[in-house]
């Protein structure tokens, strides 16, 4: 085990939501560790649950929500990826968007929506995810205009409130 690594662990152990943070993403990447999604299941779900409110804690739920989704370091579980997921877009994290656009556009874990899937992706593709737009402009192909323009007034009533709750 590298300095580096043994300074995080001891960090961690004492509870520094960023140490944990920052070990959990290396375990989960296998960046200077061997790549152990237990371990970075561990480290990520302490970094939530600590008390630090850091941007960190929504890329944590992010990274929690997708081992959930893919049964990576614990059994898959779609709703708690679907629980994840929503806790970290409601802290703006887009990648979050994206994926709850993708589990209503196929009906994982949750009902099949494709109005939800257009409004998850519309928000993510808002802030520059490319293959959101790509999704959204799929997906309008399956809604009636009265679906689009519901997607779309429901997204942006969910990026304004946004920016009310950050002021």
């Amino acid at each position: 085990m590298t300095t580096k690594v043994q300074k995080l662990t001891l960090a961690a152990e004492q509870g520094e939501t960023e140490a944990q943070y920052k070990l959990g993403c290396m375990y989960f990447k296998g960046d200077g560790v061997e790549q152990d999604y237990d371990a970075a299941f561990k480290w990520l779900t302490l970094a939530v649950n600590g008390q630090d409110q850091g941007v960190k804690k929504a890329d944590a739920q992010h990274k929690l929500g997708f081992m959930c989704y893919r049964g990576r370091g614990i059994v898959r579980d779609l709703d708690a990826a679907f629980r994840w997921w929503t806790l970290a877009a409601d802290q703006e994290n887009f990648d979050a968007c994206f994926c709850l656009g993708v589990m209503y556009f196929h009906g994982d874990g949750v009902a099949q929506d494709f109005v939800q899937a257009h409004v998850w992706l519309n928000i993510a593709s808002a802030f520059g995810d490319e293959g959101a737009s790509i999704k959204v402009n799929k997906i309008a192909t399956r809604l009636t205009s009265v679906q689009i323009n519901e997607a779309q007034e429901l997204a942006s009533k969910w990026l304004k409130n946004r920016k009310k709750d950050s002021r």
